[in-house]
């Protein structure tokens, strides 16, 4: 909206400016007799680019509801709520594949801390294949989650697909070795709308030691 309103300040500037220099380009240097006066063709002027402006106005005003409309907006918060650990967890660890796949009675869910979480969709549009990431020195950290049907972790691909202002409650777990090294951990939410297109948000987990609380803080 802030862009569609300097371009609207943008032509209420340059429309006078411009227009009387091409009505004296005109009169200097087309040949034969001007067809009528110069207040006429001014006012002739001057309706055309109130007309000229006000559907300019319009089409920037449609133009940035239609893009809001088309935006995804997640939004991640503490939850009140518990899920069930074996059904929705996401668990970032830094043990080896083969360990993390090796853990066939789903016990990774019951070492590391759990921070319960709420992700609503906040927007008119839909987001599908909604995806979690932590961001690492190393590199983003994708999740896994035990899937008590083939009794072993996989990773978690997507944490689900949201209509418009629906909500999913899921755990997060983080092993010790990363709650260790910091109080403030950064995360990607990632999400396609239904044009296909992918929105990435940033999120960061802001960790309160000394009430054993945390907050999810969105960042631009």
């Amino acid at each position: 909206m802030k862009k569609s309103a300097l371009a609207i300040v943008v032509l209420l500037v340059l429309i006078p400016a411009v227009f009387p220099l091409i009505l004296k380009a005109y009169l200097a240097f087309v040949p034969g007799e001007m067809v009528g006066g110069v207040d006429g063709w001014l006012g002739f002027l001057g309706g055309y680019s109130g007309g000229f402006l006000a559907f300019i106005s319009a089409y920037l005003i449609y133009r940035s509801d239609q893009k809001q409309k088309e935006k995804t907006t997640l939004l991640l918060r503490p939850s009140l709520l518990e899920a069930t650990p074996t059904d929705a967890s996401l668990i970032f660890t830094t043990l080896p594949v083969s360990e993390v796949e090796s853990d066939s009675k789903g016990e990774l869910h019951f070492k590391y801390r759990i921070f319960n979480a709420t992700l609503k969709n906040v927007s008119e549009n839909y987001a599908s294949n909604v995806q979690l990431l932590l961001c690492l020195k190393s590199g983003k950290l994708e999740p896994w989650s035990y899937n008590k049907h083939v009794n072993r972790n996989i990773k978690y691909e997507s944490i689900a697909t949201l209509e418009a202002n629906e909500s999913r409650v899921f755990n997060i777990q983080i092993s010790e070795d990363i709650l260790a090294t910091a109080e403030e951990f950064d995360f990607i939410l990632k999400s396609r709308n239904m044009y296909g297109q992918e929105v990435v948000q940033k999120v960061r987990l802001h960790l309160h030691l000394e009430m054993k609380g945390y907050t999810f803080v969105h960042r631009t």
